[in-house]
């Protein structure tokens, strides 16, 4: 069932979301900028591109410019 599978990528997505959240905030407890992360999720687009996010909705995992940009928000709340 397709709705079943777009739902469950969704939950997925939403798991690898909270999995950043608690990264950044260990980063942050430890004194290590977030702006790490996101040049870690930088390197990564950069090698796999242009297929990074091309299955979209099918993907277990939230788009490289989301989770860059999430990160470097928690980097400039510390400034």
């Amino acid at each position: 069932n397709m709705t079943a599978l777009l739902l469950e990528h969704g939950y997925s997505r939403d798991f690898e979301r909270e999995a950043d959240s608690y990264a950044i905030k260990l980063m942050q407890e430890t004194g290590r900028p977030p702006d790490a992360l996101a040049d870690m999720f930088e390197a990564l687009a950069k090698e796999c591109a242009p297929n990074c996010d091309r299955l979209g909705w099918l993907s277990t995992h939230p788009g490289f410019a989301e989770r860059i940009e999430a990160a470097r928000a928690a980097g400039k709340h510390l400034e």
